[in-house]
């Protein structure tokens, strides 16, 4: 769900000229998305609340 934002919203300042590609592709920004959604954002998670 949060790949589909990010990626809806990437496209859509794309579309909107607010943004510009340089040598950078929709494809590599879901991989980042995956990445950080699926494998980042939960370990930052973990090391914050192991710090309570």
């Amino acid at each position: 769900m949060f790949v589909l934002f990010s990626s809806l919203t990437d496209i859509g300042m794309k579309l909107s000229g607010y943004m510009i590609f340089h040598g950078w592709n929709l494809f590599y920004s879901v991989i980042v998305f995956f990445v950080t959604y699926a494998f980042l954002l939960p370990i930052h998670i973990r090391f914050i609340k192991s710090n309570e």
